[in-house]
């Protein structure tokens, strides 16, 4: 073989390879692309499921994260925010009595009270904000309705009491204070929190077994 065929070989070896690597390279991007994709959608089918859930994965549902605090808040707001509250301690409430008819009827009632007012009165951002947390709490106060498992009970509450707690953060309780309360041992110790309207321990997902498991976390 004379050396300017080995070239000629040798440089179309070499550009065979680079086109299956970059190729590769393409594929890889593809691939990776599509299993972010895949592992965002089997999160949220295990959304329903908590033992399915790692501890990060979990805390990512529950745990409220910090945020702005709202001025000059109209009175619509406050009274509407105030009823969210009370409906939602009463939700909290059934589910310490271990009651699921009492727990869904509360549901319920703090589904309508959502659809009932969009946060129309607020002021843009606070109509943004409003907005992005109604909807998340709608999402799992809807399946509440009507179930009688207090396991799924408990699942969507600690899933709810996320935006809930940001949003009495950002605008007010509507009412006195509330405390932020935890309890380590929730969900198989991956943990869940709750808002309640007394310094008081009393636990929505132990309430048999742990009543007065938990702690206060901060004062809202």
């Amino acid at each position: 073989m004379t050396m300017k065929k080995t070239v000629l070989y040798t440089t179309a070896y070499l550009l065979i390879a680079l086109g299956a690597c970059n190729s590769g390279s393409e594929e890889h991007a593809a691939a990776t692309e599509e299993n972010r994709a895949v592992q965002s959608e089997d999160l949220h089918d295990k959304h329903t499921n908590v033992a399915d859930l790692s501890r990060e994965e979990h805390i990512k549902l529950v745990k409220a994260e910090p945020v702005q605090t709202f001025n000059n808040v109209n009175e619509i707001a406050k009274t509407n925010l105030g009823t969210l509250t009370d409906q939602y301690l009463q939700l909290k409430e059934a589910l310490v009595a271990s009651s699921a008819q009492q727990a869904s009827n509360a549901a319920s009632a703090m589904l309508n009270s959502l659809k009932a007012w969009d946060g129309n009165n607020l002021e843009s951002d606070q109509k943004d904000f409003y907005q992005q947390r109604s909807s998340s709490m709608r999402d799992e106060l809807q399946p509440m309705v009507g179930e009688n498992d207090l396991v799924k009970l408990r699942d969507h509450f600690a899933r709810l009491s996320k935006p809930m707690t940001e949003l009495v953060s950002a605008f007010g309780t509507g009412q006195g204070s509330l405390y932020y309360q935890y309890c380590p041992m929730a969900f198989d110790n991956k943990g869940g929190y709750w808002l309640s309207s007394t310094k008081e321990i009393r636990n929505p997902f132990y309430p048999e077994e742990m009543l007065t498991c938990g702690r206060v976390e901060r004062t809202l």
